[in-house]
């Protein structure tokens, strides 16, 4: 498994890459983005694993590599934004311990989903009810996903975190998350 400081800089790594994406995009001042859309942003990661699993489909932006591979490290991306952004603290991730897989990869996806519900509902939990125990619930059920997701591509035989450098290098670089093609007409608003 991957040290968990090692997650923790890469999350601010990430966020700070991301932050584009925490901004009005009129203004380009800070914003509170809605905990409900990130979620379903990265569930939506999730389904689209799924759909590459299910049909053994290659990447499009990343074509030799597996799209299971790839939307997965976009799952980890999103979540690793969201860490960063909110300063969610990554525990040590404990192998043996790790969450359970099923032995059916796309029942392991669906899990994955519960989890993120899991974190949407501890993370507005918290921001309504200010206390340490809702600050490591958090933390808990953020550092259970990563592992699920490190898990099951370690399963899959997967380069989770070569994919995620990749497809890191590779946004820096797209025109549809630039501002311009977001103020469009159908442009990525969130």
């Amino acid at each position: 498994m991957v040290p968990s400081h090692v997650l923790r800089k890469l999350a601010k790594e990430i966020h700070r890459e991301n932050y584009k994406w925490w901004v009005h995009l009129e203004t380009g001042e800070p914003k509170q983005r809605n905990t409900g859309e990130i979620c379903m942003l990265i569930i939506s990661e999730i389904a689209e694993a799924m759909e590459g699993l299910r049909k053994d489909l290659m990447d499009d932006k990343l074509p030799h590599r597996k799209m299971i591979e790839v939307e997965l490290a976009d799952t980890m991306i999103r979540i690793l934004d969201f860490v960063g952004a909110y300063g969610i603290k990554i525990n040590k991730i404990d192998e043996e311990a790790s969450p359970g897989l099923s032995t059916n990869t796309a029942e392991s996806l669906f899990y994955i989903c519960k989890d993120v519900m899991r974190i949407y509902g501890a993370f507005t939990t918290m921001r309504r009810i200010d206390g340490d125990e809702h600050k490591e619930w958090v933390n808990k059920i953020t550092t259970q996903t990563i592992a699920r997701i490190v898990a099951l591509s370690k399963k899959l035989k997967l380069d989770l975190f070569g994919a995620i450098e990749e497809k890191r290098k590779y946004n820096l670089t797209r025109v549809d998350h630039q501002l311009d093609a977001r103020m469009k007409e159908g442009g990525k608003k969130w």
